[in-house]
């Protein structure tokens, strides 16, 4: 009788535009600079590069992302036994915009 929550984020958002310059994190005492590489994004898959630049080294993470519709979520999750209770835009539970949305947020919950 518990529900399962998660984020998955939404392809209609510029996220080459979004991911541009970098951004400094306080971890444990010691600041990394954390940027992004958008290689490409074909359909719905986007290719890009993490770069974690540490005091005395950089670490290079590659990654591939598929940006699944809200109608694509909700046919994998009915064919789990899902059923989404809310769909929400962002965590603090404000409606999902498909327009301007970074994040969709799926409440779900067995059908069983």
């Amino acid at each position: 009788n518990g529900r399962a929550v998660f984020e998955s984020r939404n392809r209609n958002i510029d996220w080459a535009a979004e991911w541009q310059g970098e951004v400094a994190l306080e971890m444990l005492g010691t600041t990394v600079t954390e940027s992004h590489l958008v290689y490409e994004m074909v359909d719905d898959r986007l290719k890009f590069e993490s770069h974690y630049r540490f005091a005395n080294r950089t670490l290079i993470s590659n990654s591939e992302l598929r940006f699944m519709s809200p109608s694509e979520i909700k046919d994998q999750l009915l064919a789990a036994d899902l059923s989404i209770e809310k769909l929400m835009g962002n965590w603090d539970g404000k409606p999902f915009d498909d327009k301007i949305s970074k994040e969709m947020i799926f409440v779900t919950r067995a059908t069983l």
